[in-house]
C-alpha cells in the first residue's frame, strides 16, 4: 500500500501532463479547421479532436512544410505538415507580401506587381477533394483579390509553359502546382521569378519568413469564381502554341530534309 501511495502522485502528474498536451493540440486543430476552406481535411482534423487523439494532430500540425528553392512540396492531406488547400492560401499570401516588398518603393519597381501580374500553371495530380487545378484557382483567388492580374492556364500544361508564359507575358513571377517526380499522392507549388528561373536564396527564406507571417487568411476565397474575374486572363491557346512552335524552330534544324528523308528503321 506504501509504494501504491507513493505513485499517485507521480501517475497524477502524468495524466495531468497528458491532458494539458491534448488541450494544446486540440486548440491547435480548431484553429486550423477554422482556417481550412476544404470540408474534407476540416473534418479530418475535427475528427482528430473529437477522438482526443493528439498522437494524429501533432502529425498534422507539429510541422509545415519547408519552403525552399523549389517552394513546397509534400504529400497531400491535412494539417500544416501536408500540401492542402490551406497551406496553398498560406504560402500565395506570403509570396504576395514577398514580391509586393520586392518590387516596391524601394527597388525603384513600384507598382510593378499589378502592373506585370504572374503566371499560373498546374499539374493533374488528385488525391481525394485536393487537386492541382483547385490549388491554382486558390492562389489566383489570392492574387486578384489584391489587385495583382493573373494569366492563369485553363488546363493542365506541362511545367516550362509556366516560365514561358511569365517570360511572353512580362511577368513578375509565376506558379506552378505541381510536386514533379514526386509520388502521385503528393504535391507541391514551384515559384519562378521574373527571369523565369526558378527562386534561388535569399529568395527562398524572405518568401518563408512572409509565410509565416501571413497564416491567417485574409479572405474567404472564392476559388470556383476566379476564372471569371476581370484580372484573371486566359491565354493558354496562344502561349501554348508559341511555346511549341518556338520548340520547333530551336530544335529541329533540317525541317526540310525531314519531309524528304526515306523512313529509318
Amino acid at each position: 500500500m506504501g509504494v501504491r501511495r507513493l505513485l499517485r502522485p507521480a501517475r497524477a502528474r502524468v495524466h495531468r501532463l497528458a491532458a494539458a498536451r491534448l488541450t494544446d493540440w486540440a486548440a491547435k486543430g480548431r484553429q486550423w479547421a477554422a482556417w481550412d476552406p476544404n470540408a474534407e481535411t476540416r473534418e479530418e482534423v475535427l475528427g482528430l479532436v473529437e477522438q482526443g487523439d493528439s498522437a494524429g494532430l501533432e502529425a498534422r500540425l507539429g510541422s509545415r512544410l519547408t519552403f525552399g528553392t523549389a517552394g513546397i512540396r509534400g504529400p497531400m492531406g491535412a494539417g500544416s505538415a501536408c500540401m492542402n488547400e490551406l497551406t496553398v492560401i498560406q504560402t500565395t499570401q506570403g509570396l504576395l507580401r514577398y514580391l509586393e516588398h520586392e518590387l516596391g518603393e524601394s527597388s525603384g519597381e513600384e507598382g510593378a506587381l499589378r502592373s506585370r501580374g504572374v503566371c499560373l500553371g498546374y499539374d493533374h495530380r488528385r488525391r481525394g477533394s485536393l487537386h492541382s487545378e483547385r490549388f491554382a484557382l486558390l492562389a489566383a483567388a489570392v492574387f486578384v483579390s489584391q489587385g495583382v492580374p493573373v494569366y492563369l492556364y485553363s488546363r493542365p500544361v506541362p511545367t516550362p509553359l509556366v516560365p514561358w508564359g511569365l517570360e511572353q507575358e512580362g511577368c513578375a513571377a509565376g506558379v506552378m502546382v505541381t510536386a514533379s517526380h514526386n509520388p502521385k499522392e503528393d504535391n507541391g507549388y514551384k515559384v519562378y521569378w521574373r527571369s523565369g528561373h526558378q527562386i534561388t536564396p535569399p529568395h527562398d527564406s524572405g518568401i518563408a519568413g512572409c509565410i509565416d507571417d501571413a497564416l491567417e487568411p485574409w479572405a474567404l476565397y472564392d476559388a470556383d469564381a476566379v476564372r471569371g474575374h476581370e484580372l484573371c486572363i486566359d491565354r493558354t491557346e496562344a502561349l501554348e502554341a508559341s511555346y511549341f512552335s518556338a520548340l520547333g524552330e530551336r530544335l529541329c534544324t533540317q525541317r526540310a530534309d525531314n519531309g524528304t528523308a526515306p523512313p529509318a528503321v
